[in-house]
């Protein structure tokens, strides 16, 4: 949710770490179960986060994520038949009958009739028109604990960005696992093995990686006031301390790794032999001098080994989940219509 809300114009913000990833993975009915229905009204949906500490200003907030995607006629036909919803304005209801002719129609339509594909305030301008789509949007504005908090959103979309925000980050911190609850992953997508956790990870892989160029003797290719420092850190063999990969910009991406190469300040020896094999040096110097260029080749080469070993034919699955198998008899045929039935739903 918050790449593709950036991506479409939202705001963007620190999401808090240390969250850990669970062990089990949400059923669909758990998941519709901790979700308002697109029927619902606003006291029903007041009420239900009300549970989880979500205030009136929280809630309007967060239905603002509507402002992006598709709602199923299944979800908000109530409005239309057997009689039209009076709050909902005669025009936009006429539109909508032409997309859902009839009951059970399987046909979507956008969330925000002015900005569909942009993650901005207009979706509360709609519900000022009572041109809100679902019951548990349009209802927002009818609910008098609610319409004035509508109403400042649809006028000030800065104000809407900080309270989404807000809220945002309370829902990050709902359910959080402590003490032996969860996992840190060592790949976000995969469940770690029994014994295996980020910390061993990082362990085993930095415990002697640079004691390797310290220790029996110095490498000579590394910088003299460098290799003092890490001897420091790293007092002797076996060491479990760790240090930054880069000493100028360690949580910074940037071209300043390839700074420190050039200074013989590369942490490994699969670091500085970059800078000293003939056949990578000059790609080194220009990368330190062009950060640019830098990161135009590291997209580039990030696309192509996104490309290594792609399966074809009946070879591997397109996941409903990313980090879940499918079942057996699921493809994507399958997938797809799944999530296209029941999108609005989920909503």
């Amino acid at each position: 949710m918050y790449l593709l809300q950036v991506q479409s114009g939202g705001p963007e913000y620190d999401v808090p770490l240390g969250r850990r990833d669970g062990l089990t993975f949400a059923t669909r009915n758990a998941t519709l179960d901790n979700l308002p229905a697109p029927t619902n009204n606003a006291s029903v949906i007041l009420t239900s986060l009300a549970r989880k500490k979500f205030d009136a200003t929280d809630v309007v907030a967060l239905s603002g994520g509507h402002t992006i995607g598709l709602g199923h006629c299944t979800s908000f036909e109530n409005r239309l038949y057997p009689t039209q919803d009076p709050t909902m304005e005669t025009d936009f209801a006429s539109d909508l009958k032409v997309i859902c002719p009839t009951t059970n129609s399987t046909n979507t339509t956008v969330l925000d009739i002015r900005t569909p594909n942009k993650f901005d305030n207009k979706y509360y301008v709609d519900l000022v028109h009572r041109q809100g789509l679902f019951t548990s949007d349009q209802d927002l504005y009818t609910d008098d604990r609610t319409h004035d908090i509508v109403e400042s959103f649809a006028n000030d979309q800065n104000l809407f960005f900080e309270k989404f925000v807000s809220a945002m980050i309370k829902m990050g911190q709902l359910s959080v696992l402590t003490g032996g609850k969860g996992e840190i992953r060592a790949n976000c997508s995969v469940r770690n093995s029994d014994n295996l956790d980020l910390v061993s990870v990082v362990e085993e892989d930095l415990e002697t990686a640079a004691e390797l160029r310290l220790y029996p003797t110095q490498d000579p290719t590394m910088e003299t006031d460098f290799a003092s420092d890490l001897k420091v850190i790293c007092p002797t063999t076996n060491s479990t301390n760790t240090t930054v990969l880069d000493i100028r910009t360690p949580n910074q991406f940037d071209n300043k790794y390839y700074v420190d190469l050039v200074h013989r300040q590369g942490l490994f020896t699969s670091d500085q032999d970059l800078y000293t094999d003939d056949r990578t040096h000059d790609i080194v110097e220009s990368f330190a001098n062009d950060q640019n260029l830098f990161f135009e080749k590291f997209v580039s080469a990030m696309i192509k080994m996104g490309q290594l070993s792609v399966l074809t034919g009946g070879k591997g699955e397109i996941r409903a989940n990313c980090s879940v198998r499918n079942s057996d008899n699921l493809d994507l045929v399958s997938v797809v219509e799944e999530d296209l039935e029941t999108a609005a739903e989920l909503r």
